[in-house]
């Protein structure tokens, strides 16, 4: 198997060793976990397991790498969007 699977800290390090880095989503991860045993507990052998029965089904998607520029419009907009929030609840509470 020449194929690597890294979490999303250290994607932006594997871009440069090429690496294909990929997202699981954490609820099908969950509903996968209940399945293979039929109980709800947790650790993290199963979650593992989960998570690389997933990836070997397919059950991924791709990180896109993004620019600097485009994760500071991202924090930004992130920033206005709770200041617009605040403001809104600041106006009702003085109507």
């Amino acid at each position: 198997m020449n194929h690597l699977v890294v979490g999303i800290d250290i994607a932006q390090l594997t871009h440069v060793a090429r690496a294909e880095v990929v997202l699981v989503n954490l609820h099908l991860v969950k509903k996968n976990k209940e399945n293979r045993d039929n109980t709800p507990s947790k650790s993290d052998k199963k979650d593992a397991l989960a998570i690389a029965d997933m990836v070997k089904n397919g059950y991924y998607s791709f990180i896109r790498n993004t620019t600097e520029a485009f994760e500071e419009l991202r924090v930004f907009l992130s920033n206005r969007d709770f200041v617009v929030t605040r403001l809104v609840w600041i106006c009702r509470q003085h109507e």
